[in-house]
């Protein structure tokens, strides 16, 4: 899995939750942390995707989720410890430390793999009933999920 697959959604929570927490409670803190760090995910998770159009990792963008995700891990980790509160804190430093352990994944396997091109074509053999022979090209498309489909032109 690439990791702006999961980072413009965790962004997108963040940047909620903020906005949510200020409307709720008039905080502040929520508007500006929430926002603040939802939209830097969001921003690094926009820099990986367009570095993964072009078949490129962008390393910016790695340092700068895990380096968000793990701040907020502390932050909000260090809150539950002090009130004990399951919402917003023990929930986002929960998150957030499964992002970060995916992060430091993605770096230390190399970031966003991408498959190479494989020659598709299979040239095939035979001899019909009267000895001649026939040459049959099969070319083998290769799917997503790696199934395998073969279409035989003749």
């Amino acid at each position: 899995m690439h990791d702006f697959c999961f980072t413009i959604p965790y962004g997108l929570i963040l940047v909620a939750g903020g906005v949510i927490g200020y409307l709720k409670r008039g905080s502040t803190a929520s508007l500006a942390g929430g926002v603040g760090a939802g939209l830097t995910l969001i921003l690094a998770g926009y820099l990986s995707l367009k570095a993964f159009e072009k078949k490129k990792n962008s390393y910016i963008a790695f340092v700068l989720e895990t380096v968000t995700a793990a701040a907020l891990t502390w932050i909000m980790g260090q809150r539950y410890y002090q009130t004990s509160k399951i919402m917003p804190a023990g929930i986002v430093a929960g998150i957030s430390a499964l992002m970060t352990g995916f992060y430091l994944y993605k770096i230390t396997t190399g970031g966003n793999h991408f498959r190479p091109r494989l020659n598709n074509t299979v040239t095939l053999r035979y001899t019909s009933f009267n000895n001649s022979f026939k040459i049959i090209e099969a070319r083998l498309l290769v799917l997503e999920n790696f199934n395998y489909i073969t279409r035989v032109v003749l």
